[in-house]
């Protein structure tokens, strides 16, 4: 049994200690860093992506033999390599224009309006991808603010090509679950985290600012100048891209189904 929940891992915990279940029970950590929820009775191995969140099981009394370092699981599709120049003409993008990603998940949460306000107040050349997820009325209201704007907007609802708007991409502004940044890290995409939630969001930007693979704002009125910054000095974004690739672990799917089917 993979688990890649707590909660998953506490009931086939619970019924392997009833003698209800045998198999053995892989627990998938799906953040960066741990709350001792992830710590579930009768798990066999811990797969963690970093030393760090290693380091909390161990806290916690787990033998440091049964955690492996493997990183977080993500769709295959995030490791492959695009063109980015390709997938710009792809989507409707100029092809040599920094471009920001702006993802409010699937329901489309966050300051969005916000963000995209502040996109037009960034010095030098830009232009943003707006994901507003099932939030039609969110999706309607970027729109409306987009048209009056003197920068290019790309108003998305719901899609499942989001690999591809990432490889459009320059950096990506989202919220910091663990499932989001592991896709930004396989895609060697840098973040912008603003004012992430005190918990698993605050502990995951807080490993990304770390190794230098992500920006934390404390609210949308500070995005211009950060961008601009970054506009202004690609060697910023060079440099985080060069850290991303030393912490990434793009290929953690194969990994743990190797993992699980080994004896």
């Amino acid at each position: 049994m993979v688990s890649a929940h707590f909660f998953a891992s506490e009931v086939i915990g619970d019924m392997k200690k009833s003698g209800t279940l045998s198999s053995r029970l892989i627990t998938v950590v799906t953040d960066y860093r741990l709350h001792s929820w992830w710590v579930a009775p009768c798990t066999d191995t811990y797969v963690v992506s970093n030393e760090d969140a290693k380091a909390d099981l161990v806290g916690w009394g787990i033998p440091a033999d049964i955690v492996k370092v493997m990183g977080i699981p993500v769709e295959p599709v995030f490791s492959r390599k695009l063109d980015r120049s390709a997938m710009r003409d792809k989507v409707g993008l100029d092809k040599d224009v920094f471009t920001v990603l702006v993802i409010g998940g699937g329901f489309g949460v966050g300051p969005i309006e916000e963000i995209v306000k502040e996109m037009g107040f960034v010095s030098g050349a830009v232009q943003a991808i707006v994901k507003c997820g099932h939030n039609k009325t969110l999706q309607d209201k970027i729109a409306d603010i987009a048209g009056s704007m003197k920068i290019k907007v790309k108003v998305l609802g719901f899609v499942d090509n989001v690999y591809e708007y990432m490889s459009a991409s320059d950096i990506l502004i989202s919220k910091s679950g663990g499932i989001t940044v592991s896709e930004s890290l396989a895609k060697e995409l840098p973040m912008i985290v603003i004012a992430p939630i005190p918990g698993q969001e605050t502990r995951n930007s807080d490993f990304l600012i770390r190794h230098n693979a992500a920006i934390k704002i404390r609210s949308a009125d500070e995005l211009s100048s950060v961008v601009s910054g970054l506009v202004a000095h690609p060697e910023k974004m060079d440099s985080m891209k060069a850290s991303i690739r030393a912490i990434k672990k793009p290929t953690a799917c194969f990994d743990i189904a190797d993992l699980a089917v080994a004896d």
